[in-house]
Parts: structure tokens; C-alpha cells; sequence
């Protein structure tokens, strides 16, 4: 792209524009990210933290409750609030705990 030193460079600025929007959405929603002026970046996902505000609109009945798609055949806390947000919200996200366990 013109005005970019080279193409790697307009694609680094590209993806951290989008990042940064993305990051500034999650966090005024109420879920904590990481601070990429201390962490590292890269990679297509943001990790966020479950704020306690964030865990206070899960409807509890919804976290550890049977769900046979879930890691170990229950929805915990992450795969929960992933289900709820897909199905009440209209936001997908993917849960963390398996790229954990």
C-alpha cells in the first residue's frame, strides 16, 4: 500500500488498528484484556478476563449446567458466557479452556 514502508509494515498497522478497536470495544463492554504496551501481541485472538461485572450478567443457572458440546460435558464459567452471549446476544466467541486443557 502506498505511503507504507513496506507491505509487512501497512499489515502490522492494519491488524494493530483492528486490535486496538476491537480491544477498546471489549473493555468498554466490561471485560478486561491484556495491556499489549507490556505483553506481547501477536496472534488473531484477544484473551479477555471475566470481570466480576461481566460474571454478574451471566445468569447462574447457565454456569457447570449439563451441555454435551462442552469439555467434560459441562458449561464452566468461559463456555457458559460464550453460549449465552451466541445465543441472547448475537456475539460469538470462542471459549478458552481448550486451548488449555
Amino acid at each position: 500500500r502506498r505511503g507504507d514502508e513496506s507491505y509487512y509494515a501497512y499489515l502490522k498497522a492494519m491488524y494493530t488498528r483492528k486490535r486496538d478497536t476491537l480491544g477498546a470495544a471489549l473493555t468498554d463492554a466490561g471485560f478486561a484484556i491484556p495491556d499489549y504496551n507490556q505483553t506481547a501481541g501477536g496472534g488473531f485472538f484477544i484473551f479477555c478476563r471475566i470481570t466480576p461485572a461481566i460474571r454478574a450478567l451471566l445468569p447462574p443457572e447457565r454456569i457447570n449446567a449439563p451441555n454435551a458440546a462442552a469439555p467434560g460435558g459441562i458449561a464452566r464459567l468461559d463456555w457458559a458466557l460464550c453460549q449465552w452471549l451466541a445465543e441472547e446476544k448475537g456475539v460469538l466467541c470462542i471459549p478458552a479452556t481448550p486451548f488449555f486443557s
